[in-house]
């Protein structure tokens, strides 16, 4: 019933429906609309199956225009240093990681037949792992930023880890932390 509701609108398998239900919604406020997408964790080896998704977001967001799209992180999955040890750097793995993630912004981006007002991405744990490498590992400093995730390319703001940015009264972040673990 709610598939056949939804094909009308470009959205045709169940995997594109759980896509838009689980991976996107839209927030009114202030009379704009806030597109949201959550973790995606886009790998080399699951970056095809992650566009059928990202297909499926747009249809979703060139039908209804969010005037704001909000990335709420994990977008990169940065499994190459995932349990990084200092002195263990592969860049090779590194540039891979890099590389599906931004084949994959510019494929969203690419399908996006309207102009948002603005775009914000709140980094996750996942792409923190880049400023956490840098912290630890200081002789690979001049190889890994959060620059080589390309967003002003896009035009899209960068939020730091774990830092909210306030968008029209409601506060964004990966995730927030609270009680005395900061969990």
């Amino acid at each position: 019933g709610e598939l056949a509701a939804k094909q009308s609108s470009g959205i045709n398998t169940i995997a594109q429906l759980s896509a838009i239900q689980s991976a996107v919604c839209i927030q009114e406020t202030k009379k704009q609309s806030h597109g949201i997408i959550p973790d995606m964790q886009v790998t080399p080896g699951n970056l095809d199956s992650c566009k059928s998704s990202l297909l499926a977001i747009a249809n979703y967001f060139n039908k209804v225009q969010p005037t704001i799209i909000i990335w709420l992180g994990d977008f990169w999955d940065m499994e190459s240093i995932r349990e990084y040890k200092k002195g263990d750097f592969d860049s090779n793995a590194y540039k891979r990681d890099i590389k599906a993630g931004n084949d994959a912004m510019s494929y969203l981006q690419s399908l996006l037949t309207y102009k948002p007002k603005r775009q914000v991405f709140t980094c996750g744990n996942h792409e923190g792992r880049i400023g956490r490498v840098k912290k630890m590992d200081k002789s690979v400093d001049a190889f890994i930023s959060y620059d080589d995730l390309n967003l002003k390319q896009f035009g899209v703001e960068f939020v730091d880890f774990m830092l909210p940015i306030e968008v029209d009264g409601i506060f964004y972040c990966h995730y927030f932390s609270s009680g005395p673990m900061g969990k």
